[in-house]
């Protein structure tokens, strides 16, 4: 990471499968955008964060 912290990426997936939107939300810098390439859509943190844990089936 930028800021010379190391990623978790496995507690970074635990938060996402978890859906804890305030945990998911300490893996992202200020004003990151995130690319959802397979429908090239675009996100703020936050709204892939929202996405991730409003979406049925978790």
């Amino acid at each position: 990471m930028k800021d010379g912290r190391e990623l978790d990426i496995s507690a970074c997936w635990a938060a996402a499968l978890a859906q804890r939107a305030g945990e998911m939300a300490g893996f992202f810098t200020p004003g990151a955008r995130v690319l959802w390439p397979n429908t090239n859509e675009r996100f703020t943190a936050e709204e892939f964060i929202r996405a991730n844990c409003e979406y049925p089936g978790a």
